[in-house]
């Protein structure tokens, strides 16, 4: 990892209950464990692949959650809004310890 370390800005809006989760994480101000581990999750849901994939923001169906990423690796922001229902398999581990640092936050 270079000098300028992993950062991401995490939302999960929507559901049935309409509740907001957001967390902010800096891989400098975690455990060198967890910065290991948040990184390789970043690295394996391929984020920049991701962002030309999405195209912009979910459906936005009722009921559903939407999911809003914005990542800074090294230099580089990447920003993605994707529903529920668009999550790849790649990005699901990823959302899954964002959105248990949200709960523990």
């Amino acid at each position: 990892m270079s000098d300028r370390p992993l950062q991401i800005e995490f939302q999960r809006s929507g559901g049935v209950a309409g509740a907001i989760l957001t967390t902010t994480v800096d891989a400098r101000e975690l455990r060198e464990a967890e910065a290991a581990e948040l990184t390789e999750l970043v690295g394996r849901a391929d984020i920049p692949a991701l962002v030309e994939r999405a195209g912009g923001p979910g459906a936005g169906r009722p009921d559903r959650f939407q999911y809003d990423l914005s990542i800074t690796i090294d230099d580089r922001r990447y920003e993605v809004s994707l529903g529920e229902a668009e999550v790849p398999e790649t990005l699901r581990p990823l959302l899954d310890r964002l959105l248990e640092l949200a709960r523990r936050r």
